[in-house]
């Protein structure tokens, strides 16, 4: 019984303004931090935790999000809170970061559990369509790089 939360980081800049905007995979904007000075805006009132942890780890060039930092959220059954604290199951967060540059068109995926930790799952050519997982070991309960992939490349909005 795993719960998977979906957010994708869109990159914005004009007029020396740099920006990261959040979104869920059904376009809502969660929010976005100012990369100048690291200001964050949440902007959308569901899940403000777990807006707040990916938009703190986001940088222009990355994510840097320690496992100690990963949200504890919820599973969302009846009951999601005691049953995550018995359990020590809690929402998977699937993070799908865009990247362009030149010719360059990506989305980096990343993976993170409270439990079982950050995970690099590599990246996808939003030209091509095209995965390159990581070869990194994932926990033996999860499904293969590859296939987590294309799951957040399957559920990245159509906004943002």
């Amino acid at each position: 019984m795993r719960c998977t939360k979906w957010v994708y980081l869109e990159p914005w800049q004009k007029a020396g303004r740099h920006r990261l905007y959040l979104f869920d995979g059904g376009g809502h904007q969660l929010g976005w931090k100012n990369l100048s000075d690291g200001r964050i805006a949440l902007t959308y009132e569901r899940d403000q935790r777990l807006s707040r942890a990916v938009l703190a780890a986001a940088t222009l060039y990355g994510l840097d999000l320690p496992k100690d930092k990963v949200p504890k959220v919820p599973v969302q059954v009846p009951g999601g809170s005691f049953v995550s604290a018995l359990t020590r199951t809690y929402t998977t967060i699937h993070i799908g970061r865009h990247w362009q540059k030149g010719a360059f068109d990506r989305m980096y995926c990343t993976a993170a559990d409270p439990i079982d930790g950050v995970h690099d799952l590599g990246w996808v050519d939003l030209l091509t369509g095209r995965l390159h997982p990581t070869h990194e070991v994932l926990p033996d309960d999860w499904a293969p790089a590859e296939q987590r992939l294309r799951w957040i490349l399957e559920r990245r909005p159509t906004t943002g």
